[in-house]
C-alpha cells in the first residue's frame, strides 16, 4: 500500500498508551477552556507572578481535578485531554497566544509544526487580550 491509498487513521503515528476516548460536550470544553483563560489572566494581573508555560498550567489544572481522578489511566485521560484543549485554544480559537524568548510566536499552519518541533512545553503562555470569557 502506497501513503496515498491509506485512509488517513492508517497513516497517524500509533500512540503507545492505549487510546482513551476524549471528546467532551461543548459545555464541558467551554468550562475547562475558561478555567485555563481565567488562570492566566489572574496570573498576568499580579505582578509578582512569574510566566506560565503549557507544562505549569496542566499541572495546575490537574492540581484542581484532582479529587476526580481515581486512577493513573484517568490522570493521563485528563493530561492528554488538556493538552488537546490548550491546542485547541492557541491553533484553532486563538484564545491563547505563544511567546517565544523575543516576543510573539508565529502560529500559522505552516510554522505550527515547526513550534511542535521545539520544546512546546516551555512556550509562555498568554490570553488574548480581546477574549470575553463566557460565563
Amino acid at each position: 500500500d502506497t501513503i496515498e491509498s491509506q485512509p488517513i487513521e492508517n497513516i497517524a503515528t500509533p500512540i503507545t498508551q492505549p487510546e482513551i476516548e476524549s471528546k467532551i460536550s461543548p459545555d464541558q470544553y467551554r468550562k475547562i477552556a475558561n478555567s485555563l483563560v481565567m488562570k492566566l489572566r489572574k496570573n498576568e494581573d499580579d505582578e509578582n507572578c512569574e510566566n506560565w508555560n503549557r507544562s505549569r498550567l496542566i499541572s495546575w489544572y490537574l492540581d484542581e481535578i484532582e479529587k476526580q481522578i481515581e486512577s493513573e489511566e484517568q490522570l493521563f485521560s485528563a493530561r492528554n485531554l488538556v493538552d488537546k484543549i490548550i491546542d485547541r485554544l492557541l491553533y484553532k480559537d486563538h484564545v491563547l497566544i505563544q511567546l517565544s524568548d523575543i516576543g510573539l510566536k508565529d502560529i500559522s499552519i505552516n510554522s505550527q509544526e515547526k513550534v511542535e518541533k521545539e520544546d512546546k512545553d516551555n512556550q509562555v503562555l498568554v490570553a488574548h487580550p480581546n477574549y470575553v470569557i463566557d460565563i
